[in-house]
């Protein structure tokens, strides 16, 4: 025995072989026969090569491997092969996908976990990689209980990483992957799964990972069904999908997806047609952006999206940021915030919305924003935009609430903001005490406003005004309709000559803060709006044809000394103005020529009482929290949220999801919270838009409780 010992040394290979399969009958992976150099591979010494049509499969409960970190450690060659791991794979350098239509399969036998572990070394890093046409077929049939890993072993090298970077004429490689967990692949700076051109499945956990970039021509599908992306160590993106223009017929969608990250990552999409359905996002944003003609970041369609994050961490994450694209869709969705502690509460969320003057309007449709204030103006975005756009945007059903900021900005010549049904309140105050509020120009830029504002209510915010206290352009392209505003607290409406249709609700507006400037030239007014007293509804120089102003209830409680001042001055053609001081109210009348034109019956069309009535308007995501069983943090909502798709928490621990924390429940509690009940809101709003409820929610007439989880 000693002596055969001594032979068997001998004759051992002082280096690896390249180890072939024989034969063309399937087989299993430890079959020495069937390889030509007289044994199974051994991992980390052979190199292993499949050059017929076979399948060759690694046996759950069975641990292969592989190479030698020089050169390629398995090649699988033939173009009608297929190699089967239902056990564990090491590969100890490069696995190449070579031939035409190749084919790699993982599949859960029992509850053995199919592994692929890409493994490296110094200078050497694992890899899966595909050569030929790029035809080849990478599937992956784990289960919900025992799914497939795909991970690495750095040792002293760079994390493996998976790039499939060879298009086939017919769309391939072909990713098909059903419940498979990608962990530690790529670096910060290293992609983890690059070129990924085809993908189809379900249940796909990402983390701990470098970017996954998703790109590909327009025969390739994209179909997920559950994708989670955790912890991704790049810290600019965590996935880009940059896919050409799709043929008729391709699917591009993802759902049930959840993104957990930093406010410096984003899940960046530039293409097209693109959708993303039921999805949580906490700290991370939506991008999507124009890169190039092959690359278009429009048509794209959110719904069901919610979003949470922390105020005062690095940069501003937004939620949602379009940049030059247009046709794109936000529908039912929620943004929340909450403050960080010892951060810059001067960050939070906001969309950005791009566009040019031909593109196709960007809609945002049933949104609730809640900022984390103080239900007083005290909010965490201090000078910024709830919503900034430069392009062409229709917001409908929009809620804005508890510290928000602005709504619009940053506007050109060519934008169109058309909006109806808006609900702000306590919007957030920056350093000079003005609140946030429609910003109808760009500060003293000569940008104009286009489209309307109709039925929206407007309460402890400002109403439809400019940034700063600058006064809005005069403008014919602008058309305010129905609007109504409690706790105005700052300056009014913008008005042209050559657009009569203006018309606003007011009760009990504040003391304005700030001087406002003089008059225009041949104006007869000291001023647009009386520094600390007065309240300047329509700008005076304007206020001609059929514009109107509705004002309830001015300051009417207050000392004679004190009472707010109403001054419409003289229009520019030099024909006199109206001045009311006092308590005095203005009814609904039209300025012409002049005269006041009323309807009849002085007031008989006033809502002589705006004020909302909320049925709990300091209702915030902090209560809703401890409605559900929690500490009543808004970062506790984030923490349970965030295990709705996968089921998992923040850390990727295996969590159950209480069905409390949803975009359902979360939504439908703020929006009844802030529902109005005040009849005199019912049926108020523009006949042309069929006369609907002044705000973003219908009014409230039934006495007593919403739900449960309404009156606090």
């Amino acid at each position: 025995m000693r002596t055969l010992a001594i032979i068997f040394l001998l004759y051992w290979p002082a280096f690896g072989a390249v180890c072939t399969v024989t034969g063309t009958d399937d087989m299993n992976w430890d079959t020495p026969a069937r390889w030509n150099c007289g044994r199974t591979p051994i991992p980390g010494t052979d190199t292993a090569v499949i050059n017929t049509a076979v399948k060759v499969t690694i046996p759950a409960g069975t641990i292969a491997g592989a190479g030698n970190f020089a050169g390629t450690a398995l090649m699988l060659n033939h173009d009608s092969m297929e190699l089967v791991i239902n056990g564990t794979l090491n590969i100890h350098g490069t696995l190449m996908l070579n031939g035409t239509s190749s084919k790699l399969t993982m599949t859960t036998v029992g509850s053995t976990r199919p592994t692929l572990n890409l493994m490296s070394t110094t200078g050497v890093t694992g890899q899966l990689v595909s050569a030929g046409n790029g035809a080849q077929t990478f599937a992956i049939n784990g289960t919900p209980e025992y799914p497939a890993l795909i991970t690495t072993t750095p040792g002293t090298g760079l994390p493996g990483f998976l790039s499939m970077n060879i298009a086939g004429a017919t769309g391939g490689p072909y990713f098909l992957w059903n419940n498979v967990e990608v962990s530690g692949l790529g670096s910060a700076s290293q992609t983890a799964l690059n070129a990924i051109r085809h993908l189809v499945g379900s249940n796909i956990y990402i983390h701990d990972s470098g970017r996954t970039i998703i790109n590909g021509n327009g025969n390739n599908a994209l179909s997920v069904d559950g994708l989670i992306i955790r912890n991704t160590l790049n810290t600019t993106n965590h996935v880009t999908i940059a896919m050409a223009d799709a043929i008729s017929g391709q699917v591009r969608q993802i759902k049930n997806l959840t993104v957990a990250g930093t406010d410096t990552q984003s899940f960046l999409i530039q293409s097209s047609n693109v959708l993303v359905q039921d999805a949580v996002f906490h700290r991370s944003f939506i991008q999507a952006q124009y890169l190039n003609a092959a690359l278009r970041g429009y048509d794209q369609t959110y719904k069901r999206i919610l979003w949470v994050g922390e105020n005062g961490s690095t940069g501003d994450p937004q939620v949602l940021y379009f940049v030059t694209s247009s046709g794109s869709l936000l529908e039912d969705a929620a943004m929340l915030n909450y403050t960080a502690t010892g951060g810059n509460s001067s960050v939070g969320h906001q969309v950005k919305f791009g566009g040019t003057a031909a593109s196709t309007p960007n809609t945002f449709r049933r949104i609730v924003s809640e900022c984390a204030g103080d239900h007083t103006g005290g909010g965490n975005r201090d000078g910024g935009d709830v919503i900034l756009t430069v392009g062409k945007i229709n917001v409908e059903y929009f809620i804005a609430a508890n510290g928000c900021g602005n709504i619009y900005d940053g506007l050109h010549l060519t934008s169109v903001q058309n909006t109806k049904n808006v609900t702000l309140v306590d919007m957030s105050r920056n350093n000079d005490g003005i609140r946030g509020g429609f910003v109808l120009n760009e500060a003293t830029s000569t940008n104009l406003a286009q489209g309307y504002l109709r039925n929206s209510l407007m309460v402890g915010a400002v109403s439809g005004i400019a940034q700063g206290g600058a006064f809005v352009r005069q403008t014919n392209a602008f058309e305010p309709r129905h609007n109504a505003s409690y706790d105005l607290v700052s300056n009014g409406y913008l008005r042209h000559p050559a657009n009569p249709q203006a018309m606003t609700y007011f009760e009990r507006p504040a003391t304005l803060v700030g001087t406002v400037g003089a008059p225009q030239a041949g104006s007869t007014s000291t001023s647009y709006i009386a520094n600390g007293t007065g309240l300047g509804i329509i700008r005076g120089d304007y206020l001609k044809f059929n514009s109107w102003a509705i004002i309830t209830n001015v300051e009417e409680n207050q000392p004679v000394a004190g009472k707010t001042r109403l001054t419409l001055g003289t229009n520019i053609l030099g024909t006199p103005g109206i001045t009311l001081a006092g308590s005095e109210n203005v009814y609904r009348a039209w300025w012409d020529d002049g005269a006041i034109y009323g309807e009849g019956t002085r007031g008989s069309g006033d809502l002589l009482n705006v004020n909302p009535h909320f049925v709990n308007r300091t209702a915030d995501v902090a209560k809703y929290d401890a409605l559900c069983g929690g500490v009543g943090t808004v970062a506790n909502f984030s923490d349970e949220a965030i295990k709705r798709y996968g089921n998992r928490d923040k850390n990727g621990t295996p969590a159950a999801w209480n069905s409390c924390y949803s975009l359902e429940g979360v939504t439908t509690y703020l929006r009844n919270a802030l529902a109005p009940r005040n009849p005199q809101l019912k049926s108020a709003g523009y006949s042309g838009d069929g006369s609907p409820d002044i705000g973003a929610v219908s009014v409230f007439l039934t006495h007593g409780i919403i739900s449960g989880a309404m009156l606090q």
